[in-house]
């Protein structure tokens, strides 16, 4: 009989070995679904996020081509009123020598003002460099008047050109 309560005991022993094998495998298929379904939602977001990243791409791209075509009309713009402000410079007018005059009265002006403010209090630069770049622009709009005088705006008298040629070199 010795034989037999051993038989059982073992056939116990392999139950119970068995039985946990089960539960083992069931855990274990458990945590391989949960594995899954964690791999599944990671892939959904991934997916998402490379959504969100093309669509982002997509958006910049347009902006980018809304800018460089604002930029066009702009360009093309300032180029129409450019050749229209240039024929209009090269008018040597009575009014327009007036003009240029004005122009040269206010940037000295300017220029004195900017000059006595040298010594202001950090707070107050902020103005005094908006008036050294209205100081550049004027200056620039003289720049742009004189460079358009040509000796062919002159013809009735030499000596206004030679007053011109000098004030324009």
């Amino acid at each position: 009989m010795p034989f037999r309560s051993s038989t059982k005991q073992l056939k116990q022993q392999l139950e119970q070995q068995y039985a946990i094998q089960q539960q083992k495998d069931i855990e274990h298929g458990l945590q391989r679904t949960e594995l899954e379904a964690k791999i599944r939602q990671h892939q959904r977001e991934e997916y998402r996020r490379q959504e969100v990243e093309r669509t982002l791409r997509e958006q910049q791209q347009r902006d980018r081509e809304q800018e460089e075509m604002r930029q066009k009309r702009i360009m093309l713009e300032q180029r129409e009123r450019d050749n229209g402000y240039r024929e209009r410079l090269r008018k040597t007018t009575p009014e327009a020598l007036r003009h240029v005059r004005d122009l040269i009265r206010i940037r000295y002006y300017l220029d004195i003002h900017i000059w006595n403010c040298r010594g202001v209090q950090k707070a107050d630069r902020a103005l005094v460099m908006q008036e050294a770049a209205k100081a550049d622009a004027i200056l620039q709009e003289i720049y742009d008047i004189i460079g358009t005088w040509e000796e062919s705006l002159f013809p009735d008298n030499p000596e206004e050109w030679r007053v011109a040629k000098k004030i324009r070199d």
